[in-house]
């Protein structure tokens, strides 16, 4: 209801300033779960291995979002936006109150939603939720009604999304149309071989026109070794994708122990040396600033192979990515130069098939594998 009194507030008193798509203005709804939880986690602004993780980049909690206990909300709502917003803008994402979702709630069948829909969902925790429950999965069913009344919370609210329709014209539906019959064709632009084809589907519309049965069986036998040619060098070229990607990961894993273990140094230093001098020690100062100059330097790092990691993981899978690893590994056992990589390989592969087994984001684990490596000197 409130949904549908200010949509119709909006276009009495300010459908100018509404955005338009298409020459239709657009009209405000509750977010569906996709929709907020591509929010919720920091959407564009954040890389993959941030986006997947339980919540978006913080240095502490309290200064994001409200929960309970003392040192948070103590239990009680809060105005918005008094706290730091995430990476897009936006405040009070997690935490405050759960946020209505447009879609109702459904069980998962493993690899489907179940059939039956229940009541509404709500996401993100509120001012009742401890620390822990403050995540971007975090989602709870509501039924509409309570007893023999409608279902009342206050610790439960809603965000509404700007939108427009998806059908807007005419045009809009011919356009679309015309860009599904290109989906699947070969895009403009590729650099392929004189004896590739260069477009599949035309190939195919081109047989289909034959006029003789030698001349088909012909075009067929030609189509056939065509695709059999693209095919292989897709391969291929997936295959030495893969690669790279190992081999990028190899080499993040050596800075990761490379700057994690300076990071170590200098902790045990100012630790020895500072620990029981004042602020105004400037030898002391000057460690600090380098200390914390390395512990971002060693957070950029760790957050790049990380994202690096899930990536390959999303990309490849599973299957793809070992047998390229044996292959890697032999690669770098016939060449002397890059043999001391091959430890580093073994590590970064651990890590990468520890995320394909749990789907956790575990940066701190990923980087005492690293650092754990012994020198080959």
């Amino acid at each position: 209801n409130f949904a549908d009194k200010y949509n119709q507030w909006l276009r009495t008193n300010a459908l100018d300033k509404l955005p338009k798509e298409d020459g239709n203005p657009g009209f405000l709804r509750l977010p569906t779960e996709v929709e907020w939880e591509f929010a919720a986690r920091g959407g564009l602004k954040v890389n993959s291995a941030e986006f997947r993780d339980s919540h978006y980049p913080m240095d502490d909690m309290k200064n994001y979002e409200w929960y309970s206990g003392p040192q948070s909300s103590n239990g009680k709502v809060q105005l918005i936006g008094l706290l730091n917003p995430n990476p897009l803008g936006l405040h009070d994402m997690l935490g405050n109150v759960s946020e209505m979702m447009f879609t109702p709630f459904y069980l998962n069948k493993i690899n489907r939603l179940h059939g039956q829909a229940g009541g509404f969902v709500v996401r993100g925790g509120s001012v009742i939720s401890n620390e822990s429950e403050i995540r971007s999965a975090t989602r709870k069913e509501i039924n509409y009604y309570d007893e023999a009344h409608p279902f009342t919370s206050k610790t439960t609210g809603l965000r509404l999304v700007l939108v427009s329709p998806t059908i807007t014209s005419t045009d809009r539906v011919k356009q679309l149309e015309k860009n599904w019959v290109t989906l699947g064709a070969d895009k403009p632009g590729i650099d392929k071989s004189k004896d590739a084809p260069t477009d599949t589907a035309k190939a195919l519309g081109s047989l289909a026109s034959g006029v003789e049965d030698t001349e088909l069986k012909k075009k067929l036998k030609d189509l056939e070794n065509q695709l059999r040619a693209s095919n292989q060098q897709q391969q291929e070229e997936r295959a030495q994708s893969i690669r790279a990607s190992l081999n990028l990961g190899s080499f993040l894993c050596t800075k990761l122990q490379d700057d994690g273990r300076f990071l170590d140094f200098l902790n045990h230093n100012y630790e020895l040396l500072c620990k029981d001098k004042d602020d105004n020690d400037k030898n002391c100062a000057i460690r600090k600033t380098k200390l914390g100059e390395q512990t971002d330097r060693l957070q950029q790092l760790t957050s790049y192979y990380a994202s690096s990691l899930v990536d390959s993981a999303t990309l490849y899978g599973q299957e793809g990515l070992k047998h390229e690893v044996t292959v890697f590994d032999q690669m770098l056992t016939l060449n002397k130069r890059l043999a001391g990589l091959k430890p580093f390989l073994a590590a970064h592969w651990q890590n990468q098939q520890k995320y394909l087994a749990n789907g956790k984001i575990d940066t701190v684990n990923w980087l005492e594998t690293c650092k754990k490596i012994k020198s080959s000197n």
